[in-house]
């Protein structure tokens, strides 16, 4: 008897343990401050006819990010005031990432930032379709990331951009599906993978494994 209870402990033991684990891998955060959800938009745009559409991320009456299109499958994003998106520069252009949430990303303070207003270059490329310049180039539903302050904070978020720059032979669209921004200054986003993958590997396992010990 004494030895079943000892087998018992032990079991209750590694399923806690492999719990947490499954829990850890798929992205499950404790602690942090939460996130606000803004909205979004959508956008067209001809081959002759440039159009754009802001957004004001927290409420002030200011707009920080901008997304534009000029002419037909141009897509250009800008950070207004202290707003800018997440990418890196390459050959003096600033690519805006493509984020895919099928393998998850974190948006920080270790990201690199730039297509601010008052910064060089000023403008973020989504896609320049007749380079073709940018990760969204071709068309891409993808996750962009950006920073931007409150109360001379930073707070960083992510959006959802469903862009196509074919929606007719002589328009492109765009479709802002999600803008989400963490609440607490300083504290980075990480977007986990949805369904998540790792997640369901990971139940598997942990119920063969109770299975088996059965």
């Amino acid at each position: 008897m004494k030895f079943n209870n000892i087998h018992k402990v032990r079991s209750l033991s590694m399923r806690t343990s492999l719990f947490l684990a499954v829990c850890s891998v798929a992205g499950t955060n404790m602690g942090e401050g939460a996130l606000v959800s803004v909205g979004g938009d959508s956008l067209t745009s001809s081959t002759t006819v440039a159009n754009s559409v802001t957004f004001d991320l927290d409420g002030d009456t200011n707009n920080d990010l901008l997304l534009a299109f000029f002419g037909q499958g141009n897509l250009i994003g800008r950070g207004l005031g202290t707003a800018s998106f997440a990418g890196a520069l390459d050959a003096g252009n600033f690519i805006v990432t493509a984020y895919d949430a099928s393998s998850g990303f974190t948006i920080g303070p270790a990201t690199t930032f730039g297509g601010n207003d008052s910064g060089t270059p000023s403008f973020g490329d989504f896609a320049t379709e007749s380079s073709p310049l940018g990760e969204w180039a071709g068309g891409e539903d993808a996750y962009f990331g950006f920073v931007f302050q409150i109360a001379g904070e930073d707070h960083y978020g992510y959006g959802r951009l469903a862009y196509n720059p074919t929606e007719t032979p002589d328009t492109s669209s765009l479709n802002v599906s999600e803008l989400v921004y963490e609440s607490t200054p300083g504290t980075a986003v990480t977007v986990v993978p949805e369904p998540s993958a790792v997640l369901l590997g990971g139940l598997g396992f942990f119920g063969m494994l109770l299975r088996r010990k059965r």
